[in-house]
């Protein structure tokens, strides 16, 4: 199963369903195609890509901008600036829309650098204030 990779940033708008699209320069996926999705270094889950469309950076609106997680087309502009760099009108871009069907672990989550991306790792433990043996 192929990766559909975000910066770290992007985890919890893609765990809570937020972000539902992404905005690339390749066609990188299929239809229908299931793909691991990854945040930073965390595994966020397993999503089916619903649609590719092809546009123009100049036909970008604030719905494509909503469904990528940013208020408007504005911020989603200078977000493809930073990541891409060099962007104008005319430049093609895909925008990949992705459901998220399962999520493996809580977006909460983060793993050491280093440490192998797990769907098993359980959220660390809360400690109780009652001291042991104490009744509820």
């Amino acid at each position: 199963m192929r990766r559909l990779s975000f910066s770290g940033e992007y985890g919890e708008g893609v765990a809570s369903g937020v972000k539902t699209s992404t905005i690339r320069l390749r066609r990188q996926f299929r239809v229908g195609e299931r793909v691991e999705v990854v945040a930073g270094e965390q595994l966020v889950g397993v999503a089916t890509v619903k649609a590719v469309d092809a546009k123009r950076v100049v036909e970008l609106t604030d719905e494509d901008a909503r469904r990528d997680g940013f208020a408007d087309r504005r911020r989603l502009l200078g977000a493809l600036e930073k990541h891409y760099g060099g962007l104008h009108g005319e430049t093609a871009v895909y925008i990949i829309r992705f459901e998220l069907r399962r999520r493996i672990s809580p977006p909460h989550q983060r793993q050491a650098p280093g440490q192998a991306l797990s769907p098993t790792t359980s959220p660390p433990r809360r400690s109780s204030s009652k001291p042991r043996g104490a009744k509820p």
